[in-house]
């Protein structure tokens, strides 16, 4: 694992001369923004050997881009990685991509943590890609929204908001690509700059010579998503008992069509589903907090007693989401709530709200921030739960 390098977060202005609030309002979701040095003193925290030793780990999801001098026009391969395909890479045309880097090296970790101008569960995670002289993954559009980070070499993006692009006929390639793209935006990224996309917004970043783009990316469930997952929440509510029923029905006029009548009934099962804000709740937080990928390490740490937790937090340790953890809460109004973690949800009850609070809104726990929050028999529980199954981590287990 790369040392525990300066993290470049330490110098983040985010959005150049605009507060976080004008941005939301002026750019967020509507257009793109160019950020010159969004990074002073920008160190780059990976190195493109690094990168390629994570994209030959099993563990990790990776895939190369060529463009040209593959197989065929766009070729996509999935790692991992052996290093003799490393180094039998072409000297142009080829992208090394690896997701999950927040998850390998602390600067990225914290790195990401710096964009909670929007909740944290919209975060998904941080992706660098290598790419040498004329390296691509060719013009496409995102359904979510996306930053990109330029942490060395040059980079040239090409941007177009028409949502009427066509798609180019590659039949034979996994990518989905525009063709042909007029640009309405040119723009070249040097190392500390930050590039805004919307969801939808068409783009096209050629490397123009070695370079290394940081992208970090949020999560936008999809409507289909979002119904599945009230309806499935909504079901577990019925039980075996629960069917349809028929108790006046009339001779059909035709056996085997299904008449307007049944889907009124239907309909009408439908309009009397009154569904709860806790089943709202439920349904939407074990969505958005579900994991997207397997975690780079699913190791548990070794068995400790709650005391000890308290020992090491006492003694100035460091208690952290681990970088693949997803956590969110809500708050019902009788003062309980749901804590969500990775797609699984935990009630709770009023007593220890402020304290659930302190544990989503902080990725790092120190003793005097939840100190007094530790005498909460419940909270503590919590915590030691949480720990076992790998969601909290002391950084000094971490980052090794």
């Amino acid at each position: 694992m790369p040392a525990n390098r300066r993290a470049p977060s330490e110098t983040l202005s985010l959005f150049g001369n605009l507060s976080v609030e004008e941005f939301l309002s002026q750019y967020w979701q509507q257009r793109p923004l160019l950020i010159r040095q969004a990074f002073t003193d920008f160190e780059n925290p990976l190195t493109p050997e690094e990168l390629a030793g994570f994209a030959c780990d099993e563990h990790v999801e990776s895939l190369l881009v060529l463009e040209k001098h593959g197989p065929r026009p766009w070729h996509v391969e999935h790692g991992p990685f052996s290093a003799q395909r490393i180094t039998e890479l072409p000297d142009s045309h080829a992208s090394l991509l690896v997701h999950a880097v927040d998850q390998l090296v602390p600067a990225f970790t914290s790195l990401k943590n710096q964009f909670n101008f929007v909740p944290r569960w919209r975060l998904d995670d941080v992706m660098v890609s290598y790419a040498n002289t004329h390296g691509s993954v060719g013009p496409h559009r995102d359904q979510y929204d996306v930053f990109l980070l330029q942490t060395f070499g040059r980079r040239r993006w090409r941007v177009n908001s028409d949502t009427a692009l066509p798609h180019a006929n590659l039949a034979e390639s996994e990518l989905s690509l525009l063709e042909p793209f007029p640009a309405e935006h040119e723009w070249v990224l040097e190392a500390g700059d930050m590039l805004y996309l919307p969801p939808g917004v068409a783009h096209h970043g050629v490397a123009l010579e070695p370079c290394m783009t940081c992208s970090i990316g949020f999560r936008a469930p999809s409507q289909a998503e979002m119904v599945t997952a009230w309806a499935d929440e909504i079901a577990e509510s019925f039980t075996e008992q629960q069917r349809y029923h028929d108790p006046h029905a009339a001779k059909p006029a035709s056996p085997g069509v299904i008449e307007g009548v049944t889907l009124t009934d239907f309909r009408a099962l439908l309009d009397k589903l009154d569904t709860p804000d806790i089943a709202l709740a439920r349904a939407f937080g074990k969505l958005v907090t579900r994991p997207t990928r397997i975690p780079v390490n699913e190791s548990y740490p070794e068995p400790t007693s709650p005391a000890e937790l308290v020992s090491r937090l006492q003694n100035g340790e460091l208690l952290i989401h681990h970088p693949a953890t997803r956590l969110a809460c809500w708050f019902a109004p009788d003062g309980g709530g749901v804590l969500f973690c990775d797609g699984d949800d935990r009630a709770f009850t009023q007593a220890i709200a402020p304290s659930v609070d302190l544990l989503c809104n902080y990725v790092e726990l120190n003793f005097k921030l939840i100190g007094e929050q530790l005498q909460h028999t419940e909270f503590m529980a919590l915590l030691d739960s949480l720990y076992h199954h790998g969601k909290l981590a002391f950084s000094s287990d971490i980052w090794v």
